[in-house]
Order: structure tokens, then C-alpha cells, then sequence
């Protein structure tokens, strides 16, 4: 990709698969947006209109926080269990 200015910047398309946008967006919000204070309103005036519909979005972000929580206990992964239960407690913060 070239970046308005000209610079060459790569990409890895390792996870590149086709799904609903709000797969994307749902990790995104568990970690980029999360980390980085206005990727999300950056990444938003790159896509275009939000596509997250509001009851939607809870449902997707409970499944994926229970989901990261439940496999990475079933695999050891301590770390990622942890984010799994960061990810539960702020899907349920903003419930």
C-alpha cells in the first residue's frame, strides 16, 4: 500500500479471509482501537459509514469475549485468557 504521501507500507494479510465487516471491526475494538486513542475515528473516516448496529454489536462482542476467554483457558494461554476477561468485563461496563 502507498500512503498519500508516497511511503511504501506493507501489510499482512495472514488472517485476510472474507467475513462481515463487524468480525473486523469486533477485533479491532479488542485491541487496536483500544490501544491506540483515535484509531477507532481514524479507521472510521478511512471506511466510511459504522456498520455496527447497536443490539448486534453487544451480541458479537459478548461471543467473542466468552470465546476468547473459554478457548485460551482451554489451551494454557494464560495472557490471552486474561484478555478474554477484559474483554467480558468492558462489553458488560458498556451494557
Amino acid at each position: 500500500m502507498v500512503d498519500a504521501d508516497g511511503t511504501i507500507r506493507g501489510i499482512d494479510f495472514g488472517r485476510a479471509a472474507l467475513r462481515p465487516a463487524a468480525k473486523d471491526f469486533e477485533r479491532l475494538a479488542a485491541q487496536e482501537f483500544r490501544w491506540h486513542p483515535g484509531s477507532e475515528g481514524a479507521f472510521l473516516c478511512g471506511y466510511g459509514a459504522d456498520p455496527r448496529e447497536p443490539a448486534a454489536w453487544f451480541r458479537q462482542r459478548v461471543r467473542a469475549a466468552i470465546g476468547t476467554a473459554v478457548w485460551a483457558f482451554q489451551v494454557g494461554d494464560e495472557d490471552f485468557e486474561a484478555q478474554g476477561h477484559r474483554m467480558i468485563k468492558d462489553v458488560l461496563t458498556g451494557a
